[in-house]
């Protein structure tokens, strides 16, 4: 799944590789809205506090991992214990993901089989902010999030990752983006309300 078909004026703003203990509740906060965070188990396991915080304030918490490694080079042991490890850590902290996101996207058969054992729905996106890129800035990101918000658009962010700056930049373009949706009549909900709700 990449984008959901519906009729509702919804959109699912998505966030990667968290949860983080200086950005994720900053991002939260910031939104006030619903989002769906697609967590990495190790980060859970390391934050088990940030974690909660998102839990308490009715954040979705989805499926992205144990480790940020791509998934096609290890053998489908080893992603298949990510997967379990991943998916184990999140429900440690009471939450069952219903969504699962690999690293960069990118889906082998076996992160696919998996996924489904788990009752994970397999989730990419319909546009990227490209939050991540070197050059990126908080103008650039609301722009691509702004060019392509039509209803049932899934939207990537993230809340955490290695390069320096991202998060601040992603939170720098957050007003933006709200206000920005918000213009074209289009309401952030969590990406199983938008396919729920379809």
């Amino acid at each position: 799944m990449s984008s959901v078909r519906t009729e509702r004026p919804w959109v699912a703003l998505t966030f990667d590789d968290g949860p983080d203990p200086e950005w994720t509740p900053r991002i939260v906060e910031a939104l006030g809205e619903a989002r769906s965070a697609f967590v990495l188990g190790e980060q859970s396991r390391r934050h088990p506090d940030v974690l909660g915080f998102l839990v308490a304030h009715e954040h979705e918490v989805a499926c992205h991992g144990y480790t940020h490694r791509k998934a096609t080079s290890p053998s489908p042991r080893a992603v298949t214990r990510d997967l379990r490890s991943a998916h184990a850590a999140i429900l440690a902290a009471g939450v069952v993901p219903r969504c699962f996101r690999p690293p960069h996207g990118l889906f082998t058969a076996t992160a696919w089989r998996v996924s489904r054992r788990l009752h994970m729905t397999p989730t990419l996106w319909s546009a990227s902010s490209r939050d991540w890129a070197a050059l990126a800035t908080p103008a650039s990101v609301e722009r691509r999030v702004l060019d392509a918000a039509v209803p049932g658009a899934v939207f990537l962010l993230h809340d955490s990752g290695g390069w320096p700056g991202r998060p601040a930049t992603t939170l720098a373009a957050l007003p933006g983006i709200l206000s920005g949706l918000e213009q074209r009549g289009l309401v952030p909900v969590t990406l199983s309300q938008l396919v729920d709700g379809a």
